[in-house]
């Protein structure tokens, strides 16, 4: 109709060609609409006058009032199209490190945690079977333990895919919990998703919205011909113009996330699991009651993990439950004795001191007391005696001296890190505190330059790629040798291999949201006050960070833009943007006035 209306306002060729371009476009009805009102229109401007009708045209669909018999799927359009406007949808949800936290997340070892699917009936049982309540039709299951207990790497090991090819979120292949789901499922499909939150990373890892994004995304891709009935108006906006310009607020990611939940459960059977609850930045009372809703209203399941507060515990009593240090005496063993003898340097000494070598795995398990944690460093830390020859009698006084709890653990290695790197340890440690993220390997690396105007004098080219991930994995080196295990590059190789992840997403971050904790206190960033030489400032420190990146990068142009702005401008995006790239932006700028 649109194309007769169009050869009816003008029968020259040059009509007709402009007609049949707009046609055969994928563009959907109101891109046409929109051109064809514009050129309509006698002016001159009549791009601008189609962006305004654009938008104008936009806003009312935003803002009707749709009645509630209109079926917003019922639009009319390709099946290649569909798939790609809901990919485009999608990815609207997606934010930066959206899987950061589980890509970090310490890969279960082989012989632990197989006890979480034991399926014998026993009063001895000092936790609620887990098995039983993935097959009953009761809703919450709360895993529980102190910090560093190991509950993440558990949740992980109970929900992504067997066998993952990599740390990422997919899809395909059945975790191990999905025989016993499906159960309770009675033949309906059944959709996983997880979300872990994260109080060492980004704002949004930590936050209610992050939650919402993370499990939207998860939940439509499984089931994306829930878009419409969850969002009509944005899928309205999508079919019609091929975007959906409006931002998503936090409400409105809650209202949609409900909408989703109660349309595909009444195909499927939905089964979240959200990790670290006492990690969520915000009133943990309104956390847990936005689960109570959900449960109260909707038939879906949740296992929720966290550490044992007391705002958990009163919500969550009378759950079936589990306390993770009470079950892993077992596991802590077998990893302990992995790791050893996986060693060649402990092998050797277990030839020649049988009884001791043997004894020193237990007296590990035993001093544990259930932290996983606590048992990595530790086992680190003895292995690394044995390489330098330490005798029997060293490897027993390098364990007694080691405290039993985290912090005072932490004390302990900050004040035995090498001295020779020590200045430079402090220095990452406050890099690491001025960021309100964890940066990118990338721009640490840049930041880590010792030359006060390097990055001033970096030329303005783009650096090759195998010259940035020669730079990452030379921080993680350094990281490992200066900062002994407390703050690293997660998953290094995996992540430069995967053409699936970007350079930018290679992320530094703390071992641990308790090395978060712990660098925080005041007395602690006092202490790396006093370790510092000479006079440092992190935070100019990754601005000129962020400026290297930017003269080494395709976004060089942004620079070149923002000179030709009036400095009331660029002092404007530093009151309202807390990124290093702003600030790097306006340091080679004034550089680059000064010296014109």
């Amino acid at each position: 109709m649109l194309k007769q209306l169009l050869q009816s306002q003008s029968n020259n060729t040059q009509s007709r060609d402009r007609t049949d371009s707009i046609a055969s476009h994928h563009e959907g009805l109101g891109s046409v609409l929109a051109k064809y009102l514009a050129s309509a229109v006698n002016t001159s401007d009549s791009d601008n006058l189609g962006i305004l009708l654009r938008q104008e045209l936009l806003s009312a669909v935003y803002t009707s009032d749709r009645h509630p018999n209109i079926d917003a799927s019922a639009f009319k359009v390709t099946e290649t199209r569909k798939l790609a406007l809901q990919d485009k949808f999608i990815s609207r949800l997606f934010y930066d490190g959206i899987y950061d936290r589980e890509l970090g997340i310490t890969v279960a070892h082989e012989k632990t945690f197989r006890w979480i699917f034991d399926t014998e009936d026993s009063q001895d049982r000092p936790w609620d079977s887990f098995c039983h309540w993935l097959q009953s039709d009761q809703r919450l299951y709360w895993i529980t333990g102190k910090a560093g207990a190991g509950k993440s790497t558990l949740m992980k090991f109970i929900s992504r895919p067997i066998l993952p090819e990599n740390g990422c979120h997919s899809s395909k292949g059945e975790s191990r919990c999905t025989k016993y789901l499906l159960q309770w499922a009675g033949g309906k499909p059944l959709i996983l998703a997880s979300f872990y939150f994260w109080a060492a990373g980004s704002k949004m890892q930590a936050s209610k919205e992050g939650l919402y994004r993370t499990l939207l995304s998860q939940i439509y891709q499984s089931c994306p011909e829930a878009i419409p009935h969850a969002s009509p108006k944005r899928w309205e906006a999508l079919c019609l113009y091929s975007e959906d310009p409006k931002p998503f607020s936090e409400i409105e990611l809650q209202e949609i996330l409900g909408s989703v939940i109660a349309f595909v459960s009444s195909t499927n059977s939905l089964c979240l699991f959200i990790d670290g609850l006492d990690e969520f930045d915000g009133s943990h009372e309104d956390l847990i009651e936005f689960f109570k809703d959900i449960m109260k209203t909707l038939p879906v399941k949740v296992c929720v993990a966290s550490r044992p507060w007391r705002v958990f515990e009163t919500a969550m009593e009378g759950k079936p439950s589990l306390m993770i240090e009470d079950l892993t005496f077992n596991d802590i063993k077998n990893y302990v004795a992995s790791r050893f003898e996986y060693d060649s340097e402990f092998r050797s000494l277990q030839k020649r001191e049988t009884e001791f070598a043997q004894s020193l795995i237990e007296d590990v398990v035993r001093k544990a007391s259930g932290v996983f944690l606590w048992v990595s460093i530790v086992v680190t830390s003895l292995l690394e005696g044995i390489k330098y020859g330490d005798r029997i009698s060293d490897l027993q006084r390098r364990l007694s001296q080691l405290p039993p709890d985290l912090e005072s653990l932490y004390d302990r290695i900050l004040q035995n890190l090498d001295p020779f790197y020590l200045e430079h340890a402090a220095q990452y440690f406050l890099l690491m505190t001025a960021c309100d993220k964890p940066p990118e390997a990338l721009l640490l690396s840049f930041a880590d330059e010792e030359e006060s105007d390097f990055a001033i004098k970096l030329p303005n080219s783009r650096i090759l790629h195998e010259e940035m991930q020669f730079r990452i994995e030379t921080i993680g080196k350094r990281l490992n040798s200066r900062c002994k295990g407390f703050i690293d590059v997660p998953q290094l190789r995996q992540q430069l291999r995967s053409a699936d992840i970007p350079i930018h997403a290679v992320t530094v971050q703390y071992h641990h949201r308790t090395v978060k904790d712990y660098i925080e206190k005041p007395h602690i960033q006092e202490k790396l006050m006093k370790m510092l030489k000479r006079p440092f400032d992190p935070y100019h420190k990754l601005c000129s960070g962020s400026l290297c990146m930017h003269k080494a990068s395709l976004l060089q142009y942004l620079a070149l833009r923002l000179m030709r702005r009036p400095l009331s401008s660029l002092a404007f995006g530093i009151a309202v943007s807390n990124r290093w790239s702003i600030a790097g932006l306006i340091l080679w700028c004034v550089h680059t006035a000064g010296a014109s």
